[in-house]
């Protein structure tokens, strides 16, 4: 009967601190970029740093900001430390996080990158005889 309740006690731990971690990063992310609330970013919540189906894994992103965390010494999520990641581009597709954040799609994820716009072709400029 102790060991249940030592697991039911470390169960309780680890899911307060997984749940306490969440909100604080989600709201510094929001208030810091405002994205439209249709778009898929803003739909995404935990998945903008995390693996589906969600925490604990983190995606590219995610490892990204907790590398800054480290570098920074700091252990809550602020504007500055989001920032500091926004040139990168975290998933590898050609595509810097904050281009992606702009668009509402997934700086973490490689299949999620703005659609890009046609180009207009160049109209060469007709000799004058």
């Amino acid at each position: 009967m102790n060991l249940n309740r030592t697991a039911a006690i470390s169960i309780f731990i680890v899911t307060a601190a997984i749940s306490a971690a969440k909100p604080p990063f989600l709201k510094t992310f929001m208030e810091t970029y405002k994205p439209k609330p249709d778009s898929l970013l803003a739909k995404s919540r935990c998945l903008i740093c995390h693996m589906p189906p969600g925490p604990p894994i983190r995606n590219a992103f995610g490892r990204d900001v907790q590398a800054a965390l480290r570098a920074a010494h700091e252990r809550m999520v602020t504007p500055e430390i989001l920032k500091s990641v926004e040139l990168k581009d975290s998933d590898g597709d050609g595509v810097k996080n904050i281009d992606e954040i702009k668009a509402g799609t997934m700086p973490g994820d490689p299949k999620s990158k703005p659609a890009t716009k046609p180009t207009k072709p160049i109209k060469k400029k007709k000799k004058k005889k």
